[in-house]
């Protein structure tokens, strides 16, 4: 046995409400003896009416969703704690990254060649792990904010010219055609612009050509937005195409291999929408990313 904490008043009053024809529902908390341990039952009270219209009696119903309460909490708290390891990694990992990469560019110039070679290995590293430390903050703010955060309408031509100028500007020997954008909104958030920016490394850290080429297509249908990227690199085989689009993060050997397209699944899925590969003309892979128009 035990006492809802609410009083006696408060639960006469919603009674009142249904005995008028409103559907009333509420929670309430049970102090159980013998125990520190609340319940918390989900009440609802539903009005029944005759032929005239009257409230001829009440149907009162009530659920333990005590379990359901405690997962709610213990998921809040696991999105504080991955909010504090993300601003570690916000602030602490990457501003000692710049740190290093800043300070190896000074030395370049008091390093004999006999150490230029361990150097560039050097800023290499920093290189790829500053930007592996960028993934990782995209990938938590995915995880932490998936549950409460709202979409919004995102310019698809916009984000495919931010992409295009990120990849312009780190890579000299690719060449990227663009065709013609359509100035339509889908459903999505900052996070678009990385999907593009992934989608456009991939297509050239996985090719084998001297002169990568990568192409970039939108298409615009009446419901969705198919976002096309091309290269002409070794493609990707059938097997490989099921995994990269089904894997989960355990399936993952290590954070830097496959770890961008698994984060633009997962980015895209909660948009909405679809990832999938297919083969091209030119012998290389094309993905195909379908977001749900604004």
């Amino acid at each position: 046995g035990g006492a809802a904490t609410t009083s006696a008043s408060p639960t006469s009053g919603r009674l009142d409400r249904a005995a008028d024809g409103e559907f009333v529902r509420y929670e309430v908390e049970i102090d159980r003896e013998n125990t520190d341990r609340l319940v918390v039952v989900d009440f609802s009270v539903t009005p029944v009416t005759d032929d005239e219209g009257e409230v001829s009696f009440l149907v009162l119903e009530g659920h333990d969703i005590t379990a359901r309460k405690e997962r709610e909490r213990e998921l809040r708290r696991e999105q504080e704690r991955l909010e504090f390891v993300n601003r570690i990694i916000r602030h602490n990992l990457l501003n000692g990254l710049n740190v290093v990469g800043a300070r190896a560019d000074i030395v370049e110039d008091f390093v004999t060649d006999a150490g230029l070679t361990h150097l560039d290995t050097i800023q290499g590293r920093v290189r790829e792990m500053t930007e592996l430390v960028g993934t990782m903050r995209t990938f938590m703010k995915v995880i932490v904010e998936r549950e409460s955060h709202e979409f919004r309408p995102r310019r698809i031509d916009e984000a495919v010219g931010h992409g295009v100028e990120s990849l312009r500007r780190e890579s000299d020997a690719a060449s990227v055609a663009v065709g013609r954008l359509p100035e339509i909104s889908v459903v999505a958030d900052d996070l678009l612009d990385e999907v593009v920016e992934h989608l456009l490394k991939n297509a050239v850290q996985h090719n084998d050509k001297p002169d990568p080429a990568v192409e970039v297509e939108v298409a615009a249908g009446d419901d969705a937005v198919e976002l096309r990227v091309s290269d002409n690199g070794p493609g990707v085989p059938d097997e490989e195409k099921h995994r990269i689009v089904d894997q989960r993060i355990e399936d993952l050997s290590n954070p830097g291999n496959g770890f961008g397209l698994f984060l633009v699944r997962e980015i895209v899925e909660s948009y909405g929408g679809t990832v999938e590969i297919e083969d091209n003309d030119r012998g290389g892979a094309t993905f195909v990313v379908t977001l749900p128009r604004a």
